[in-house]
């Protein structure tokens, strides 16, 4: 019953022809913990106490980890901390208390099968209260209060220090029950999830701060978490592939600020405040991607030097009745941001599909679709600046465009469709792109 290794350390036996174990420093090599069902016999849920244990004391009696101890009186070791590389967990589940974490200092390390479970308030080491703690944009190493919901950004359940370069996160759930976050990323760390489900009903997700700290996940679930399921900070980097990123009831789905950076592919962003929000210089990257049925925009780009690129993505809806549209508009863009779409649709939205907004603020979109939104398809507010080229713009309950504010400028080539006309408002201008200079119109 004890635990099982598949694979052992190579022997030293040439200096005192005793046995003896080489440590990871001189030869790398992994170490496997395997775990199943004789293992744990009746006390197996995905697992069981057993097998977490047995995780700790096995490492710990190898030099692999340290137990350091909570600064709460209510608990036992607060941080397990694996701390030598190329280390494999392999099926088993890790209970933790709401004071516990692990953290992960070494490269090279896997988590296969692993699952991380966090006790529920008032559980065994609960301890605390969830305050609500004041914040803004949401800067790691804080917290912040937004919508109403509280979380904790300068720690999670899981967390990797620069060291840990290179971790591998497979088939594996991650259920946060504490104002911290699921999964933590500082200081140039790295991790890939592939196949992972991650949950943090009373924190943030996943979150990804300093220049060179990655996070990469393929056929992925973030969901259900009272912070953004992602927050990018300071220069890191995020690519998503085949994942879903859904109900962050009280905050956006994803929140990339402080020149961040965001790759998505064929992923569906859902249930959220606004679905992604971007900030202070960060930018995303969209491709085959849906953005429907959030509470305020499907994308909301703001600040100088934040841009969003979207190819083959839809802002709009998803065919399921409860979750048919977002709530205000498709695509929100302020305060001298910018935002380049292609092949893109934005329908059904409850208010415009593409909304501009401010002086030096800039749209542009080829080949796109704004269609049946109660808004007007487009609209350009106060000195902001769009472009169209080859797109559709009619069946909008408030008209296909409309142009408001001195030094508005909607600018269009004979291709696209615009139905009814823009409508120009305070000063607002409607032109043809270059090659149909012979025909402009003027509010």
């Amino acid at each position: 019953m004890g635990a099982g290794c598949s694979s052992s350390a190579p022997m030293d036996t040439a200096s005192s022809g005793a046995a003896a174990p080489i440590g990871p420093t001189r030869r790398p090599g992994h170490v496997f913990l395997s775990y199943h069902p004789p293992d744990t016999g009746d006390q197996r849920t995905e697992g069981g106490d057993g097998a977490a244990v047995r995780v700790r004391d096995w490492l710990a009696s190898r030099g692999y980890i340290q137990q350091r101890p909570s600064t709460s009186s209510s608990a036992a070791p607060g941080v397990l901390v694996v701390g030598k590389p190329y280390v494999t967990l392999r099926n088993g589940t890790i209970k933790l208390r709401r004071n516990q974490r692990v953290r992960v200092t070494a490269p090279g390390v896997v988590l296969d099968g692993v699952s991380f479970l966090m006790d529920q308030p008032g559980g065994p080491g609960g301890g605390g209260s969830h305050r609500q703690l004041g914040g803004g944009g949401g800067g790691a190493g804080g917290a912040e209060a937004g919508f109403g919901g509280a979380y904790v950004t300068d720690r999670g359940m899981v967390e990797l220090t620069g060291a840990a370069v290179g971790l591998r996160i497979m088939r594996t759930k991650l259920y946060n029950h504490a104002p911290h976050a699921a999964l933590h990323l500082v200081d140039g760390a790295t991790a890939a999830l592939l196949d992972c489900d991650l949950e943090s009903p009373l924190g943030a997700g996943a979150v990804v701060s300093g220049a060179g700290s990655v996070f990469i996940a393929s056929g992925c679930c973030l969901k259900r978490c009272a912070g953004p399921c992602l927050l990018l900070e300071g220069g890191a980097a995020a690519q998503l592939s085949a994942s879903s990123v859904l109900d962050s009831e009280r905050h956006n789905g994803v929140a990339a600020g402080g020149g961040a950076r965001l790759r998505a592919d064929r992923c569906v962003v859902s249930g959220s405040q606004a679905g992604i929000n971007l900030y202070a210089g960060a930018s995303a990257e969209l491709v085959g991607c849906e953005v429907s049925g959030n509470v305020l925009a499907g994308a909301e780009v703001r600040e100088p030097g934040s841009v969003l690129l979207a190819a083959d993505t839809k802002f709009a809806r998803n065919g399921q009745v409860a979750l048919s549209y977002n709530g205000q508009a498709g695509v929100l863009v302020t305060e001298r941001a910018t935002a380049r779409l292609a092949t893109c649709s934005a329908d059904g939205n409850k208010l415009s599909g593409i909304v501009v907004w401010g002086a030096g603020t800039a749209a542009a979109a080829v080949d796109c679709k704004l269609l049946q939104n109660a808004g007007a398809g487009l609209a350009l507010r106060d000195g902001a600046a769009a472009e169209l080229r080859r797109c559709t713009v009619k069946l909008n309950r408030a008209g296909g465009a409309e142009v408001a504010g001195k030094g508005s400028v909607l600018t269009t080539d004979r291709e696209s469709v615009v139905d009814p006309k823009p409508t120009l408002v305070a000063g607002g201008v409607h032109a043809f792109l270059q090659e149909d200079k012979g025909r402009k119109g003027r509010g």
